[in-house]
C-alpha cells in the first residue's frame, strides 16, 4: 500500500495519507466495498509501567477538573486498513477506546513521545499505546459547485479560527458498545458482549438467540441476569457511514432528504498533535444551492460548539486545483485545519480528473 504525504500546513501537525482509493466506487454508498473487522486485539495496549498508567488517568482528571462539562465515553479505535487489490475491497480494523484515554495519551504531551517510542521499541508499532479514536469528516458539495465549510470559534483549543469541514465520530453506543466492553473484569458489569464476525445477520438472529434455551454459556449467563449484547459487523459499518450523515445534518441543519449517501474517499493519520490519530473522509452531495444551505443553517443547527455561526463556501474548482492549500504557492486565503486539508487533498485526487 502506497503512502502519500501532504505539504505541511501552517501548523506543527502533519498529515499522512494511508489509504486513498484510486476511484470512487460506482454503487450508492460503496459500503459493499468496505468491511469492518472489530476485535479486542485492536484495542490500545495497556502500558506496563504503573507510573505511565497513572499519568494517563491523571491527565483526564486534570482536564475534568478544568472543564467539568467533559464526560468520558466509548469511541471506536482506528487500528489499520487492509485493501485487497484482487477484490477491490478494503477492511477497516477497529477496536474500542474512550475519550478519556484519548486525552490521556494522544493529547498528553507529558508522555505522548514516550508512548510512541516504547511502542516502536517493544512492539514495532508506535501507535500501540495510543487511544487513536477514529474521526469522520465530509466534503459536501452544493448544486452550484461549492464545498461547505465553517469557521471554528476563536475560543476552541484546537486550531481556533481555522476552516473546517463537517465531522465528528462514529458512536459505539449506537451499536450497543460502551465502556463496559473495556472492563477487564469480564462479567463484573453483568454484560456479555458477543461479537459476530460476519458481514451481517438475518433479521431474526437476535430473536433466535433470545428464544433458544440450551446448556450453553450464553443461556446460563442470561439465566443469571447477565445481559448479552450482540454486536454485528453490519451494524458497525452502518454506524460508520450513518455517523457522518448525521454530523452534516446536526452541524449545518441540512435535512437528510437533501443529502446523498456518503462515499468513503480516504483514510489518514494526523501526525504531530494529536499524535497519529486516524480519520476517515467521505464525499457527499446535497441537492441544494449554497444560498439554500444558508437558509437552513440560519434556522439553527443543533451543534454549534465549534462554529462561529458563519458558513464558508469554498468554490469546488479551488479544491480541485489545489488552491485550498496555503502552502502550494496560491494566495493562502483558505486556512483549513490539517484534517480538513487532508480531506480536500483526497477529494481533489479523486474528483480532479473527472
Amino acid at each position: 500500500m502506497t503512502t502519500k504525504r501532504l505539504p505541511p500546513p501552517e501548523t506543527e501537525s502533519k498529515i499522512e495519507i494511508i489509504f486513498n482509493p484510486p476511484i470512487v466506487f460506482n454503487d450508492d454508498t460503496n459500503t459493499n466495498k468496505i468491511n469492518i473487522n472489530f476485535q479486542a486485539k485492536f484495542n490500545k495496549l495497556q502500558h506496563e509501567n504503573i507510573n505511565v498508567k497513572n499519568e494517563i488517568q491523571n491527565e483526564w482528571n486534570r482536564r475534568k477538573a478544568t472543564n467539568p462539562n467533559l464526560f468520558d465515553g466509548s469511541k471506536f479505535r482506528y487500528h489499520s486498513v487492509i485493501k485487497s487489490d484482487e477484490s477491490n475491497v478494503a477492511t477497516i480494523n477497529l477496536g474500542l477506546t474512550s475519550y478519556g484515554e484519548f486525552l490521556g495519551t494522544n493529547y498528553n504531551q507529558k508522555i505522548a513521545n514516550k508512548l510512541k517510542l516504547d511502542g516502536m521499541e517493544k512492539h514495532n508499532n508506535e501507535q500501540i499505546y495510543m487511544a487513536d479514536p477514529v474521526g469522520v469528516g465530509a466534503m459536501v458539495s452544493t448544486t452550484d459547485d461549492y464545498i461547505i465549510a465553517f469557521q471554528r470559534s476563536e475560543t476552541v483549543g484546537e486550531f481556533p479560527g481555522y476552516l473546517d469541514v463537517p465531522g465528528g465520530h462514529p458512536e459505539p453506543k449506537e451499536v450497543g458498545l460502551d465502556l463496559n466492553y473495556l472492563n477487564t473484569e469480564g462479567m463484573a458489569n453483568k454484560i456479555k458482549f458477543t461479537i459476530v464476525q460476519d458481514k451481517g445477520i438475518d433479521e431474526n438472529y437476535i430473536k433466535r438467540e433470545e428464544e433458544e434455551e440450551d446448556n450453553s454459556t450464553t443461556t446460563t449467563a442470561t439465566t443469571n441476569n447477565i445481559k448479552e449484547q450482540i454486536v454485528t459487523m453490519k451494524s458497525l459499518l452502518n454506524e460508520l457511514f450513518n455517523s457522518i450523515t448525521m454530523e452534516v445534518n446536526l452541524e449545518i441543519n441540512i435535512p437528510l432528504k437533501h443529502l446523498t449517501p456518503p462515499k468513503l474517499i480516504g483514510i489518514f493519520r494526523q501526525t504531530g498533535t494529536p499524535n497519529g490519530r486516524g480519520s476517515i473522509c467521505f464525499a457527499m452531495e446535497c441537492n441544494l444551492s449554497s444560498n439554500e444551505v444558508k437558509e437552513y443553517f440560519a434556522l439553527g443547527p443543533q451543534e454549534k460548539d465549534e462554529s462561529t455561526g458563519e458558513l464558508i463556501f469554498i468554490p469546488k474548482k479551488d479544491v480541485l486545483s489545489g488552491a485550498y492549500n496555503s502552502n502550494n504557492g496560491q494566495d493562502g486565503k483558505y486556512k483549513f485545519t490539517p484534517a480538513s486539508n487532508a480531506c480536500c487533498y483526497m477529494y481533489s485526487e479523486i474528483y480532479g480528473g473527472m
